[in-house]
């Protein structure tokens, strides 16, 4: 069935989103807080994408809308959802497809939803996660991910809409667990890249990737998420693509701290926003708050905001008391 979409968002993956869904067959109208260059307008004039530089114009027309999906960067929530509690139907099926925590509040994007609009329904709330990259997605290649709401009507209508033949989505109704595992994965992309800097090898890479996700899940036991979403597509799917790929803007970004740049001189050397660097703050804080040993998370800290040298965090973490698995 048909619906009317509109996308939040225009930077790499809202564009892919447009395009999928385009080819799915709704209608789009695509929201950039930037104007569209004279190029992009033309391709997206071509494909019959609607354009538009006006958050408040693209919102007004919502009445008629069935989605909206939310693509921008995780800081940038606050703001927006402002926004959709002026402008939005309460009816509207709210689609996220952001990864990250807001660090002023130390909330999920979820829960900063809640917080910001009480009286939506969420259920009517959906997140889409799982190992994409948007390249990859725009070439049409097959992909696979999740799609979660507390309805699992609103996660079927999520299936149906983004689903065809190289774009398989599969559901569940753990938003805690997707959204946790969506964005703690870019700070352990980041220790990734720094492993990959220091030239340490693939031995040392997969056991991060594999105690990272330890971490993560025992966080989100603690919260109430449920264990085998962080083994699924959103979590340990996401992480593997995420943390093993230069393609991945956090992995490349751990990779030159590795390599001795700073903070300032990477984030230069990077095209986009690096959600890790602000989400390590975010978990930091909430594994404190929910008493969680996370060790990694821990040494990706210090390294980008205590002055650590990366080989010293490496070693700290090869120096832990011994224990089972």
């Amino acid at each position: 069935m048909m619906k009317q979409v509109v996308i939040l968002g225009a930077g790499a993956w809202g564009q892919a989103l447009a395009h999928l869904l385009k080819n799915n067959g709704h209608p789009i109208l695509l929201w950039s807080y930037k104007p569209f260059s004279e190029n992009k307008a033309k391709i997206f004039q071509q494909a019959q994408i609607r354009t538009s530089e006006s958050l408040k114009q693209a919102l007004q027309g919502t009445e008629g809308v069935d989605c909206v999906i939310t693509s921008v960067p995780a800081q940038t929530y606050f703001d927006l959802y402002s926004a959709l509690k002026k402008y939005c139907p309460r009816e509207t099926h709210i689609i996220n497809t952001s990864k990250g925590i807001d660090v002023k509040t130390g909330l999920l994007l979820s829960e900063l939803l809640h917080l910001s609009i009480p009286d939506f329904p969420m259920e009517n709330y959906s997140v889409l996660s799982g190992p994409s990259f948007s390249e990859e997605v725009s070439r049409q290649m097959p992909t696979a991910v999740v799609a979660s709401s507390l309805s699992r009507n609103r996660a079927k209508e999520c299936q149906a809409l983004f689903g065809n033949s190289w774009f398989r989505v599969y559901t569940n109704t753990d938003i805690l667990g997707v959204e946790l595992a969506g964005a703690i994965k870019n700070v352990i992309a980041i220790a990734s890249g720094i492993c990959d800097g220091l030239g340490l090898g693939f031995n040392s890479r997969a056991a991060l990737v594999v105690r990272g996700n330890a971490e993560i899940v025992r966080l989100g036991k603690i919260m109430g998420a449920k264990t085998e979403t962080f083994y699924g597509l959103a979590g340990m799917g996401d992480l593997i693509l995420t943390a093993m790929s230069p393609m991945s803007r956090n992995f490349l970004f751990g990779h030159w701290i590795g390599k001795g740049f700073t903070q300032k001189e990477t984030l230069l050397k990077i095209d986009g926003i690096v959600e890790g660097v602000e989400t390590v703050k975010a978990v930091k804080k909430m594994a404190q708050k929910y008493r969680a040993e996370m060790p990694i998370v821990d040494a990706v800290y210090a390294t980008l905001f205590e002055n650590m040298p990366p080989h010293t965090a490496v070693r700290n973490l090869m120096g832990r008391d011994l224990k089972s698995e």
